[in-house]
């Protein structure tokens, strides 16, 4: 029985089908690259920190620090442009994760926090 046709917008066959497809931008084939094409609208710095450290962000927003079991150990509002911020008095030296949600568009964004003090 002979092979179907296939449609326009079908995925490449061959090898050298992928190569065509892939050079002239016949569609896009996602990938870590093309699904993480939005602007950051957050970051945090120094890192690793003392402590102290600075969120910027594009516009108002919550960030959230979690331990590495997920137990919520501080929660900021962030204002638009830069924001100082200081860690909780008796934490652990160690990784934490933080998650920043925008008021703006409702976007998150995580990272991971080093805690040197």
């Amino acid at each position: 029985m002979p092979a179907s046709p296939r449609k326009a917008g079908d995925s490449p066959g061959t090898e050298a089908e992928y190569d065509n497809y892939a050079r002239h931008g016949k569609g896009e084939q996602p990938g870590i690259g093309s699904l993480n094409k939005k602007e950051n609208s957050f970051s945090l710095y120094p890192n690793p920190t003392n402590g102290n450290f600075i969120v910027k962000a594009n516009g108002r927003g919550k960030l959230t620090l979690c331990n590495q079991l997920g137990q919520k150990i501080a929660e900021y509002r962030t204002a638009e442009g830069e924001t100082q911020l200081s860690l909780p008095q008796g934490m652990s030296s160690g990784i934490y994760i933080g998650r920043y949600v925008s008021d703006k568009d409702g976007s998150i964004e995580t990272m991971r926090l080093l805690y040197n003090p």
